[in-house]
């Protein structure tokens, strides 16, 4: 099928292919509209000039080591579209200079490059609606990016993997961007992740975030002083009706740090995703009415016991639940009936008081468990089998792995 589709694309000449494609499509063209250059094309790209792409509206290289020599950002000034994911040589002020005179970029991939900051001229991208700057060194934006009132997409940070699966995973320390003053500029802002606000001025931009009332999805990162989080606890309050993705993560060490959640009035009535990393005495009031809510992750929250896990457990929509370590306190996790009906996901990773995991009629509808142990649970492990699981699919393993652990759940599954 994916043959068909390419074979048609190139005929329409919708889009040309250089470097593993099959295809060699763009030589002897000299109006290429979609340009995907992929590993290995560096060659190719040298036999063709480049006036053939300097109609190019879309321009995809994809983990390139080299720079494609006829490749000259300035003269592209036709570009909607341009994915540089992967590319290694991609480092200098140069390239991100001539990059930002594409006055009609609508999407910018910088992902995974050697870049470690932006240029102040990315605000001249007026365009631009994706700013995608993922798995990069850039820890800061400049004044410049305000300007970009038509952005509705800003991502940063970089997440650190476990398991085959992809199942567990956790925002790396080293991620997330501070932001400028003037945060409330960026009127067609949707989703932001994830912001540092590590410092005085970037702290102070949350207070701007209040004015977005378009904004439905949010990641929120702070690894100094529990002060910082003040003004976006204010903001907050103003987005509950119109988040429906929220992520908190705090690294300070003064305890008690996302205790602003709990005392916060007001429901996200239309949260569909929940992660949560931090501190909290217990859960908020407000998570009675988490009505929607489908994904839910805690990790080192410290405090949370068997209460928590029975509220947990009345959630209607919740598929997918992650207690990572230190998410949960209490000493037992008891599915019983009627608890969890939708659950379809659970990671248990490491929880250092946990005694006993059993299965006692609910979570009918799970089908992924991804399991980890500090040590083998003094009261057992319990349901693990057709007769309390039935769409049960996998069962997953990660870290330390424990041999008695293992083979009573292959014998039990």
């Amino acid at each position: 099928m994916l043959e068909v589709i390419t074979t048609k694309s190139v005929k329409e000449n919708f889009i040309s292919f250089l470097g593993s494609s099959q295809c060699n499509t763009t030589v002897g063209q000299d109006m290429v509209r979609r340009l995907s250059i992929n590993p290995g094309g560096a060659k190719e790209v040298r036999s063709f000039s480049s006036k053939c792409i300097a109609q190019t509206h879309s321009l995809t290289i994809l983990d390139c080591t080299e720079k494609p020599v006829p490749i000259k950002f300035a003269e592209l000034t036709l570009l909607r579209v341009l994915d540089l994911e992967g590319c290694g040589w991609l480092s200098t002020n140069k390239d991100l200079k001539d990059i930002c005179k594409q006055s009609l970029l609508r999407y910018l991939s910088l992902r995974n490059t050697a870049i470690s900051q932006l240029p102040n001229a990315v605000g001249k991208l007026k365009e631009l609606v994706t700013l995608d700057v993922r798995e990069t060194s850039i820890d800061e934006f400049p004044e410049g990016i305000t300007q970009l009132q038509n952005l509705n997409h800003l991502l940063v940070g970089h997440y650190e993997y476990y398991t085959r699966t992809r199942s567990v995973k956790r925002f790396g320390w080293n991620g997330g961007a501070k932001v400028p003053l003037g945060l409330g500029n960026m009127g067609a802002l949707q989703r932001i992740s994830h912001v540092d606000i590590s410092t005085e001025k970037s702290s102070r931009a949350m207070r701007e975030l209040g004015k977005m009332c378009q904004l439905t999805r949010l990641c929120v990162i702070n690894r100094k002083e529990a002060k910082f989080w003040a003004p976006f606890a204010e903001s907050l309050k103003r987005l509950m009706n119109s988040l429906h993705y929220l992520m908190v993560v705090d690294g300070s060490k003064e305890g008690g740090e996302l205790e602003f959640l709990v005392r916060m009035w007001g429901t996200p009535v239309f949260l569909e995703s929940l992660h949560l990393a931090g501190r909290l005495s217990r859960l908020p009031e407000w998570f009675n009415c988490l009505d929607k809510l489908a994904s839910l992750s805690l990790r080192e929250t410290h405090h949370l016991m068997e209460d928590s896990f029975e509220v947990l457990g009345n959630l209607p929509s919740l598929v997918s639940l992650k207690l990572y370590i230190k998410g949960y306190a209490g000493s037992a996790l008891c599915f019983e009936e009627d608890m969890f009906p939708r659950l379809k996901q659970l990671v248990v990773d490491n929880l250092e008081n946990l005694e006993e995991l059993s299965f006692r009629g609910g979570a009918p509808n799970l089908e992924r468990l991804t399991l980890a142990f500090l040590r083998v649970p003094s009261k057992g492990i319990h349901g693990i089998g057709k007769e309390k699981l039935p769409q049960l699919r996998e069962v997953e393993f990660f870290g330390g792995v424990i041999d008695s652990i293992f083979a009573q759940v292959f014998e039990a599954a």
